[in-house]
Order: C-alpha cells, then structure tokens, then sequence
C-alpha cells in the first residue's frame, strides 16, 4: 500500500477503512508499524505526526479526547485499542466516535470500559508507548475542565475517587471476621478482600508528577542501560538466582518490577518461569523491552511467556496473560545508600497486590551498612597536589557542597579506618512501606590497625548495602548482590557522607551517633539523610559533636 497519499484506504462515500485484509495492515515493516494512523494503515514518522494527521482528516486528536474526559494512561491505551479492533471488524469510523463521544464522562457508558482492550490489538503499536499520563496530568495541572460546566479538576475528582475507594476498602475490611484477616484461607487461595496498603509517600501533585516523569524519562536513555547492564556483579547475582535455582522459578508466574531492557524477565524466562509480566514506567524503555523479548524468540508472538506492559505498576489495573497473582516479584529496585529513587516503595506495592501467599521475593532482604572513613574516601584530597599546584580552593568549595549532597564514588578498602556496622536490615516479605523512613543508632569502632588509619583523621561516614537472596528465596543457590568496597565496584558505588569537621583518630576509640532516612515531603523520589555524630574516648565521653542532612533528589526537566 502506497504510504504516500492522504487518502489510502477510506472511502469518504462510506466512511468505512478499505483493507484487503487484516493482516495486511500487521504485514508491512515493523518500521512503519511504530506510528500508525488511528484509523488507516498509513504510518508515521512519530505519534505526534499520526495525532495530527488523523484530527486533520477525521477531526479527532486523541491527545485532546484523553485531556478534554481525564481518561488515565491505561484508559488511552484501553482506547487505541478499542478503535482498532473496532476498524479490523469493519465498523465505520464515524459510527466509533459516536460512541465515544456520546459515552462523555459516564464510565458504564464508556465502550473502551472491559479490560480486555489492554491486549495490543496491532503488533509493535508505538500509540500504546506514547506518554498519554503526561497528557493527562498537563490539562490536570493547568486546571482544564473534563467537561462543560464542570466545577473541579479532573485530578481532583482522580483524588476523590481514590480517597472513597481506599475509605471504602477499609471499611470491608474492619468488619470481616478474624479468621478472613489471615493472609490466605486453608486452600491457599487469597482473601476475598485484601487490606488496602497505606500509602508512605507523598499523594499525586503537579510537583511529584514533575518528578516522575523526568524520572521514568531518564530511565528511557540508553546509556544508563548500558551501565547497568555492564555491571557484572549485578546482573550476573541476579541471573544466577533466577537460573539456578528451579524450584523457585520453574514453571512459576514471575513479577520484574521496573523490567528495563527485559534482561530479567529474560534470565527468569530461561530459569523456566511460565509467564513473566515485565512492567517498566518508561513507555520507551518497555517498547524496546517488548521488541528485545520478541526478538530473541521469548515474546507472545513467538510463543514465548514474556509480557511486557508500559505504566508504573501501582496503576496496572490488571495483569496480562490472564495472570491474578504470581509467586515471585524479581526487581533491581536498589538505588544509591540502598533507598535514593523510592523505588522500593513500587516493588513492596506490588507484592502486596500481586504476589501469592507464600511467594518469593527476589532479592528477599536488603542490609544498610556504614564504616569510618579517612580523608581519601572523599577524593577531595585531588585538589592538594595538582601537577605540583595547589587548588585547594576548589577543595574547599567541593566539601562545602558535599555537606549538601553526600558523594557516590567508589571507595578503596585502604581508606576505610574500621570495621562496617549494619544500620538496618530489611525482610523485603513482610517489610511497611512506613519502615523505610527510619532513624538508626550506630557505633564505628576506630580500628587503628586499619589501612586507612595513618591518615590519623576520619573524615566521613561511608555507606554501602547488601542484598541477600537467601536460601529462603534461593534453596538451590543462594547469592548476594555487595556493594562493599571489599567487593568488585558497581555502578552504585558508595555513599560517602563527609563530617563537617574530622576526627582525630588517635584520641578517639569510636564515632557514635545516629542516621536518619526519609523521604522529602512534596518531592516523591527525594531522599534526606541526616547524621548526628559525635567521637568517643576510651572513657566514653564526648568531643567534635556535629550534625548534616544530605539531600539526594531527581533531576527536573530544566534544571
């Protein structure tokens, strides 16, 4: 079919699509298949392009259907695909947007309500990739009416909405009986109905909508991928406990929260799981993953078990594949000092709604740890000697920032002055939500044989994690994901938390204090750490008291 002219495939006397058939609209190449027109088989450069030309033609723009009715992302997609399947039955276009268009803003009117539609009906649909949350969240944000006459935002009603449901849930659950509050009945099958999670985090405002967003699209760009991916260390603890260990993953549904490129729910699709759901909040990361899987034969097209879905998994509606629960949740939610990005709070969301009674978490605990560290753990000691120049200046600027910021780099056992205290230790099974804001009471011992501790001053505190997949999890073979600095580095790093002032080591025995994790408020993927932290003598008392917060937050578009 020519893709040139402007009127292939409708006929204006009956308004209906002339295809030979259907297939000959998922035949052509995959290329072309990216942006193709809502309702004809021509295809586009981009989704904006196929936006324009279709409210050209047939006056409709379905950026402006989803902004004008408040529809959510999966209702765009639910739409898209509605349309489609409607066109391949040969429906006429105008009888479709009758029926959109007289359904307004009641949802049993609306015909794209059945979550069936969520199944892609067209092949390599780059329309259900397209960031319709953005769209809906602007005309949100810039306080848009759902319809004429109306007298509040359609965030506001969404907020509404959410707030009776929760209520709601609640309400079922106070008054069943106790036996029903167990986590499954005798048979194994789970409560009629669950308790609804109580959410940590901010609720959803133009800010932290902001934040997401550039938050899923830097996770859209490649090179992070790259880097994550040639993290051996990494990504070979993960294949390992997906591949190695059967009696958790063969023949099981598997969950990848925050799937990527596909790797894992690849390494779980060869680890012999029966259905993978991949679900990343990066529409174009997902619609790579989903050309990546297919690719290597583990898609549906092939007749694989990966299923890859685009949105953030706390609004997944339903699974795909027909899957109501699985039995493992897989996710490198992990971010620097373990919780930067708040990525865990998805994950532990998911296990509460998708994963089976009894099921596995992989990774199943997480493990803060924290050691003293001398003046090179900074790296500020770079600016001291520069081909024989001082710019200590630079030095000086670089900590004052640092006091803000913390620092990721990696540092060298050498410059480490004592042995790690674990500062909290997390069961991913049973761990709230609210568990991930804390405060934590350590004591480093100065240990002056330490490498590190001929420099005679400690000078920061460093912080590490670990991630156990322990035999709870991995019967077969159990492994854990280190990022200490005794270990091969990794794309995390280390945080280093410089002190205000150092401490001398040979006065005193310990630094002694207390760590605190929390979230920002009103800035959802933030994270505050504030150290308190004193030195102790043989003798116990006190000298050099001081005290830090450290803020880590996501880059916005502009900044």
């Amino acid at each position: 079919m020519d893709s040139s002219s402007s009127d292939d495939g409708f006929d204006c006397d009956t308004g209906k699509i002339q295809i030979d058939s259907w297939e000959d609209w998922q035949g052509e190449d995959k290329e072309e298949q990216s942006c193709r027109s809502l309702f004809e088989a021509r295809a586009f450069p981009t989704p904006e392009q196929a936006f324009e030309f279709d409210e050209e033609k047939y006056g409709f723009d379905l950026r402006k259907y989803v902004r004008r009715h408040g529809l959510s992302e999966y209702q765009a997609i639910k739409c898209v695909n509605y349309i489609r399947d409607g066109l391949s039955r040969g429906a006429e276009v105008s009888t479709l947007l009758s029926a959109l268009e007289s359904a307004g803003n009641n949802p049993e009117k609306c015909p794209f309500k059945d979550d069936k539609w969520l199944t892609p009906v067209l092949e390599d649909d780059g329309l259900l990739f397209y960031d319709f949350e953005d769209i809906a969240a602007e005309g949100s944000c810039r306080g848009e009416e759902p319809a004429a006459g109306a007298n509040v935002s359609v965030r506001e009603l969404i907020e509404e909405n959410q707030k009776l449901r929760d209520a709601f849930a609640e309400l079922k659950w106070s008054i069943l009986p106790e036996e029903l509050h167990e986590e499954g009945k005798e048979n194994g099958d789970p409560p009629t109905v669950e308790r609804p999670p109580v959410p940590r985090r901010a609720p959803i405002s133009p800010e932290n909508l902001r934040v997401d967003r550039s938050y899923f699209e830097g996770y859209g760009y490649f090179d992070i991928h790259r880097e994550m991916l040639s993290d051996k260390h990494r990504t070979e603890t993960y294949r390992e406990a997906l591949e190695l260990n059967p009696s958790t993953v063969a023949g099981k549904r598997v969950l990848d929260v925050g799937c990527g490129t596909g790797i894992l729910s690849m390494f779980a699709a060869r680890g012999g799981a029966s259905a993978v759901v991949g679900v990343d909040g990066s529409a174009r990361i997902a619609g790579f993953a989903q050309r990546i899987v297919e690719a290597n034969g583990l898609g549906p097209r092939a007749g694989g078990c990966v299923h890859i879905v685009p949105g953030k998994v706390e609004d997944l509606p339903a699974l795909p594949a027909g899957v109501e629960q699985v039995d493992v949740i897989v996710s490198e939610w992990m971010g620097y000092a373990l919780l930067f990005e708040s990525m865990l709070d998805s994950v532990l969301a998911a296990r509460d709604r998708w994963l089976r009674p009894g099921g596995a978490m992989l990774p199943d605990r997480a493990v803060l740890l924290a050691a003293p560290g001398g003046p090179g753990s900074t790296g500020l000691g770079f600016w001291e000697d520069v081909y024989g120049f001082s710019m200590t200046a630079i030095a000086e600027e670089e900590h004052q920032s640092a006091l803000r910021t913390g620092i990721v780099r990696v540092v060298s056992p050498s410059d480490l002055l004592g042995e790690a205290a674990a500062l909290k230790d997390w069961d991913l099974l049973s761990a709230a939500p609210s568990d991930l804001d804390f405060t934590s009471e350590f004591r480093l011992p100065l240990d002056s044989e330490a490498a590190g501790a001929q420099s005679r001053l400690c000078a920061s505190v460093v912080l590490w994690f670990e991630t156990p997949f322990s035999e709870r999890a991995c019967p077969e073979h159990p492994v854990v994901l280190s990022t200490s600095p005794h270990r091969p580095a990794t794309h995390w790093a280390q945080t280093v938390l410089p002190l205000r002032e150092p401490i001398d080591c040979q006065k005193a025995t310990a630094v002694v204090g207390r760590l605190s994790f929390a979230s920002r408020p009103g800035s959802c993927r933030s994270l505050d750490i504030s150290l308190e932290c004193w030195a102790e003598l043989d003798g116990g008392e006190r000298f050099c008291s001081q005290a830090a917060v450290y803020s880590m937050g996501v880059q916005q578009d502009g900044e």
